[in-house]
């Protein structure tokens, strides 16, 4: 215990170095240990430290980056800069050493060696991390990797060899609460869908077009992959468009090895998984496709969560763009809803019953009206014993 505390304090020296110096932590680590001798146990514990935050540190520093509200690496002191960088890794891939353990030694040498403030602030952001992406962490790491081990995927990986591809949605969402999930979203960085040419033929299919930016797979029954082409200049920047935090999460297909480390949370979506929370991403996902106001009551049925205040807000103030969207679509909506356990109990929530009267009270269509108008006026007169309900429910609705 005590060569390990001391194997830490020299990796923050080798770290500090680096950063000051600007040189890799490695190259410092090799300075150092021409220059001094230590004992194998913490010469070796210290070397994979500084190895492997040096390995990973791009991905460390997006997650300082993400759990440091309201600072920059660039702001912070080094001591706490380096701190944070040597405990992420220690913390996240360091499988021998206990969570609470690495977060209680980084709390230690940030006492010791930092500020006043620096075992609060450096305590504070590793907890928040050790609860949404450790080990011991409620959501399920365990199984995802092992889902993202799955033969389709691995075979689009390797088909897809140096080109960017992203996994995101709702195949990382259900698979950090443990539920089966086989229906896959991949974002790709290309400009065109050659790839996922080349993935259906390698099972033998044909990709279909369901719209210009979107093409499915689907690779046996029960599995299909849905691929669409990335947008804008940054990652980040698509997952900004998407419709609610806990589906607008990504996993780099290059770094699949470790997504509870290289998983991309635009928008606090981990967080709001442990909370059972179902909130936006931005305030436009209902004008870009009011559709999401259902799904928002899909997922809260099938996943047992509950809505934002602000989601719940917004269905209230913008019921009415039910209306531009396709009566096929809305079917599929509550077929998948009325399918799920107790969905009685969620369809009672006040947003979706004003969302409901309005999808089931639309303004009359005036064609079907005249074409009724003529029946009902036809010499035939099939309708002679419902025409006075009938021409009394037109007088009103139209």
């Amino acid at each position: 215990m005590r060569n390990r505390r001391k194997a830490r304090e020299f990796t923050l020296q080798v770290l500090y170095q680096a950063d000051i110096r600007d040189i890799p932590p490695t190259q410092a680590l090799k300075i150092t240990l021409s220059r001094y001798r230590f004992t194998s146990e913490i010469e070796s514990f210290s070397s994979k430290l500084v190895e492997g935050t040096e390995k990973f540190l791009p991905w460390i520093d997006e997650l300082i980056k993400h759990y440091a509200k309201n600072w920059t690496l660039e702001r912070m002191a080094v001591v706490d800069r380096n701190i944070l960088r040597l405990s992420i890794y220690e913390l996240l891939l360091v499988k021998e050493v206990p969570p609470v353990v690495s977060i209680n030694e980084a709390v230690e040498i940030a006492k010791r060696y930092g500020t006043e403030d620096s075992g609060k602030f450096v305590n504070g952001i590793l907890d928040k991390i050790r609860r949404e992406r450790a080990i011991d962490s409620a959501l399920k790491w365990g199984y995802l990797k092992r889902k993202l081990k799955s033969s389709p995927l691995i075979s689009f990986i390797n088909l897809k060899d140096i080109q960017k591809a992203y996994l995101v949605g709702g195949f990382i969402r259900n698979s950090l609460l443990g539920r089966e999930s086989a229906d896959l979203d991949i974002l790709i960085d290309g400009a065109n869908f050659d790839l996922v040419e080349k993935f259906a033929r390698y099972y033998g299919k044909s990709p279909v077009c369901l719209s210009d930016g979107l093409r499915r797979v689907l690779v046996r029954r029960g599995c299909q992959f849905d691929f669409t082409l990335k947008k804008s200049s940054s990652l980040e920047s698509d997952l900004k468009k998407r419709d609610f935090t806990i589906d607008a999460l990504a996993i780099d297909l290059d770094h699949i090895d470790n997504p509870h480390l290289c998983l991309v949370d635009v928008k606090n979506g981990l967080e709001d998984l442990l909370n059972k929370k179902i909130a936006l991403v931005n305030e436009r996902a209902f004008d870009d496709d009011p559709l999401r106001m259902l799904k928002a009551f899909r997922l809260k049925s099938q996943l047992d969560f509950e809505l934002d205040d602000t989601l719940a807000q917004m269905i209230f103030e913008k019921y009415q763009l039910i209306d531009k969207v396709a009566k096929e679509r809305i079917r599929e909506e509550l077929f998948i809803i009325l399918n799920t356990p107790n969905s009685g109990e969620h369809l009672c929530h006040p947003s979706v019953k004003k969302l409901l009267d309005r999808i089931f009270n639309l303004p009359p269509n005036p064609d079907n009206l005249c074409y009724l108008e003529k029946i009902l006026n036809s010499k035939e007169n099939l309708f002679i014993p419902f025409k006075p309900q009938v021409v009394k429910y037109l007088g009103e609705k139209v």
